[in-house]
């Protein structure tokens, strides 16, 4: 019974029948794949374990303290965040339930109604006095302690990874893409070569560029042909 090696072989061989016996017998005659092929796999899968040891060594032990720290640097920012004081207006409003309460900083609502008593000072006639002075009082309390958060954020940073481990991550990751691009760009010199690179390609679910084929197709040809 014919094997799916001599199967494919055949499919590539019946359009040259007519071609001459020398010809015929150099391309249909697979004596196994070359060495050029077996040493573009074996460059790729060297590249690969390259890879993955870096980062199972370095780089994932690296990333994981990476992220720790970054998580403990951006609680302290919340903690000194939070520990800028707040401000309670020395004035107050009276509540429908008859009670009195200043604003506060602490109270986003409240900043929110001072800035806008703010944008509106012009022309507060309409408003409670009392309200009205307490958002007066507020509101530049309230942007001191928001700009004093933003200086914060702003000059806060993070901790990055070590350039030496990305850079050699880089280094290895472009060497692991430049074999494997070798192997699926493989210029094959014979048939056999032809049908590894097709079952490599297939086993690793690429599709096969039409170009390539047909430009390893017309070397094969005419090197049988030399």
């Amino acid at each position: 019974m014919a094997t799916r090696r001599q199967i494919i072989a055949a499919a590539f061989v019946a359009p040259t029948i007519a071609l001459p016996s020398a010809v015929s017998a150099a391309i249909v005659a697979p004596t196994g794949p070359s060495a050029r092929w077996y040493a573009a796999l074996a460059r790729m899968r060297e590249a690969s374990d390259k890879v993955s040891a870096f980062y199972k060594s370095v780089y994932t032990p690296h990333h994981e303290d990476l992220q720790r720290r970054i998580g403990e640097a951006e609680a302290d920012l919340e903690r000194r965040v939070a520990a800028i004081p707040h401000y309670e207006t020395r004035q107050q409003i009276m509540l429908p339930s008859g009670e009195r309460r200043s604003l506060s900083t602490a109270i986003q609502i409240d900043v929110l109604v001072a800035a806008d008593f703010d944008r509106r000072r012009h022309d507060l006639s309409g408003e409670d006095p009392e309200y009205a002075a307490c958002c007066m009082e507020l509101h530049p309390q309230a942007v001191r302690r928001a700009n004093a958060e933003k200086a914060l954020r702003e000059n806060f940073a993070a901790p990055e990874i070590d350039p030496q481990i990305w850079a050699e991550c880089e280094r290895l990751e472009a060497a692991s893409l430049a074999a494997w691009n070798s192997v699926v760009c493989f210029e094959a010199e014979n048939l056999s070569d032809l049908i590894a690179k097709i079952e490599y390609l297939r086993s690793e679910d690429c599709e096969v560029d039409h170009a390539e084929l047909l430009a390893d197709l017309a070397r094969i040809y005419g090197s049988a042909q030399a």
